[in-house]
């Protein structure tokens, strides 16, 4: 089947667009307006390696996005592989020659070097919904059944797989809700996943594609709803897809851990004074560096905010710095107390970390478990019940516990625990029961006989 789209070269890319939109874009990229600022349009996305910008095309309403190369592991694999840009570009095509509702396509334009991709750009037509998500809220406060909408996305679900698609990130969040209750359409965005095959997919794929579906739909729906949506969408295999979903969201922990400090909006990447600067935005980047340029060996004290911070200075340990860094932050999204990280900066030479300071909050006035229940029985008593749910957070995050990881504080007449060594590197296995029992065991012990 062939498609009314032009191939033309426009400074440097090479597109292929709607003919009416040909005279548009060439003037769009000799005026530069394609350079990714967001000045030709509204900014409603950006990332590392995407930005999303609301615009008009001549007179059509549209979304361009702008595929970044991040890293070199995406330059090699973008040197074989079709950009992001073009995958997209070819699903939407496919997905409207089988009748699948999806993003509607106006443009691709991708510029290369040789093999090295330099830009990949996709132009899409406006799409009027809500994400998935925000429409089962909308029904939910509306007092309104969420079963219909619910219905109507496991049959495209099922669609998918019955013509052959493969869609491994299929949540709410990739799919467009318009309308409400039985009139409600949904289209697929985020297409550039999408695999296509001659036949249905294998076994292990289809469970993989279910299990991400119900992982998403177990975070918006109740748990009536949910276990109803789970009868429609595996009937007789509810268990098993309950299993999968808690795998699912243990790896979707260990993943939201490793890219929050990459891409919330908490946190800012700056250069200064040849170093890499990973900073909490409440933290002034001039008061940071004004107190990293003092030598010293020893931890220096900041107050930032009203809230005393530690800087240490790494040189022969400078790789746990950032591990200690990403482990605060992993710990935080798994819910373990610890200290809070401010900063980050690293120096670096030839490739290699030369040097390390962290910025942390500083916590040097707790005391080990072992000295804060010589205050009385009724402090061992709640202190034994804190152990119980931090040691219970640890394991599930793959994490062993000991005495000495632990950090006792007295807050508000209560204790609370955090934990002290931050160079961890949690998983999405939880730790054997058999290892978590010993682990437990032994913390309770040192509470009550008072040694670590």
């Amino acid at each position: 089947m062939s498609h009314p789209f032009v191939h033309f070269q426009a400074a440097g890319l090479t597109w292929q667009s709607r003919d009416s939109l040909r005279e548009p874009i060439e003037q769009l990229c000799t005026e530069g307006a394609l350079g990714g600022s967001g000045a030709i349009g509204e900014v409603v996305k950006r990332s590392q390696n995407r930005l999303v910008t609301r615009m008009r095309i001549g007179d059509i309403p549209c979304y361009l996005k702008r595929y970044r190369v991040v890293g070199c592991r995406e330059r090699l694999k973008f040197a074989v592989q079709p950009s992001r840009a073009e995958r997209e570009w070819d699903a939407a095509l496919r997905l409207r020659e089988l009748g699948i509702p999806a993003v509607e396509p106006l443009a691709m334009g991708v510029a290369r070097q040789g093999t090295r991709l330099l830009d990949a750009y996709f132009v899409s037509a406006e799409t009027v919904g809500v994400r998935f998500d925000e429409a089962v809220t909308a029904e939910l406060c509306a007092g309104r059944s969420t079963v219909a909408l619910t219905h109507a996305l496991i049959d495209l679900h099922q669609h998918l797989l019955s013509a052959g698609v493969f869609h491994p990130d299929l949540h709410s969040g990739n799919v467009l809700v318009d309308g409400t209750g039985t009139d409600s359409r949904i289209r697929l965005v985020g297409l550039h996943t999408l695999r296509f095959g001659r036949s249905e997919p294998l076994p292990a794929a289809k469970r993989r594609m279910r299990s991400k579906l119900a992982h998403s739909l177990s975070r918006v729906l109740d748990p009536s709803d949910f276990e109803s949506a789970l009868e429609h969408l595996a009937p007789g295999k509810t268990e098993q897809v309950k299993r999968d979903v808690e795998n699912v969201e243990r790896r979707w922990l260990a993943t939201r851990s490793r890219r929050c400090i990459r891409e919330s909006s908490a946190f800012t990447r700056d250069r200064a004074q040849g170093f890499t600067v990973w900073r909490r935005r409440e933290v002034p980047l001039e008061q940071l560096m004004e107190a990293t340029r003092e030598e010293s060996t020893q931890p220096l004290e900041l107050s930032i905010g009203g809230r005393q911070v530690l800087v240490r200075t790494l040189r022969r340990q400078r790789g746990f710095g950032m591990l200690e860094w990403k482990g605060a932050h992993a710990l935080a999204v798994r819910g373990i107390p610890a200290p809070t990280a401010f900063a980050c900066l690293t120096r670096r030479s030839l490739g290699f970390s030369r040097e390390t300071i962290l910025v942390m909050e500083d916590r040097s006035a707790g005391l080990d478990i072992t000295h804060a229940v010589r205050h009385g029985t009724e402090v061992e008593s709640e202190i034994e019940q804190a152990i119980v749910e931090i040691a219970h957070r640890h394991h599930r995050a793959g994490l062993r516990l000991r005495p000495s990881d632990l950090v006792a504080f007295q807050h508000d007449g209560r204790w609370r625990l955090e934990r002290r060594d931050l160079a961890v590197r949690p998983t999405d296995r939880p730790v054997s029961p058999g290892a978590a029992k010993d682990d437990l065991d032994r913390l309770i012990a040192a509470v009550t006989s008072g040694s670590p």
